[in-house]
């Protein structure tokens, strides 16, 4: 099995129990259920857009997503301006953004081992032993031992679109949107009376 870039494979499948001497009848009943497919990149990914706010004069940053695939980002948020857009979902050109909290320093991109200073790319013949194995998740951040980063995915992003917002923070409040335009020539339209953001404090 071979999934490429921007694809996904997915299935669904059922485990039963009960008597060995029931299996083949319970079995029977759901093999009709199962299913598999694949996604691939542009025509089948539902995704949204996502765009990330800032300011020359704060440290910090701000995302919003919109209500559908085809919805339009606003200009601003409250007194923060559109930086970059992304997608939620993987698409052609565009890096898995994190933001990665290490003590009291921060990183906002694609790369997940931008706190590892040891971290060299081995070959890929080169086998992988214990001295070489790469746990960007388990920096100690210049803190106690064990301490380790934190990670929260963001969604995908140009990573040359997105420099100014590197090295700041990102503030989880919501965006205020009253009175504020859209990005694009049309008005967006909410389907609720509150603005939706993303992303969350779980990652997606």
């Amino acid at each position: 099995l071979s999934v490429g870039k921007h694809e996904m494979y997915w299935n669904r499948e059922f485990y039963a129990f009960g008597r060995h001497a029931d299996a083949k009848d319970v079995g029977n009943t759901w093999v009709n259920r199962t299913e598999w497919g694949w996604k691939k990149y542009p025509s089948e990914w539902n995704g949204r857009k996502i765009g990330l706010y800032t300011s020359a004069s704060e440290s910090t940053f701000r995302a919003y997503a919109s209500e559908t695939k085809e919805g339009t980002l606003p200009v601003n948020c409250d007194d923060q301006v559109l930086e970059c857009d992304g997608m939620s979902t993987t698409t052609a050109g565009y890096e898995a953004f994190f933001v990665i909290e290490c003590g009291q320093h921060f990183y906002v991109g694609p790369d997940q081992n931008h706190f590892t200073p040891t971290y060299t790319q081995y070959n890929i013949t080169e086998s992988v032993t214990e001295s070489n194995f790469v746990r960007p998740y388990n920096v100690s951040c210049g803190q106690s031992p064990g301490e380790r980063a934190k990670f929260r995915f963001l969604g995908f992003f140009n990573e040359t679109s997105c420099n100014g917002i590197t090295n700041k923070t990102y503030d989880t409040s919501p965006c205020n949107l009253t009175n504020h335009t859209s990005s694009s020539s049309e008005p967006s339209s909410m389907s609720s009376s509150e603005p939706s953001f993303m992303p969350s404090i779980k990652p997606s």
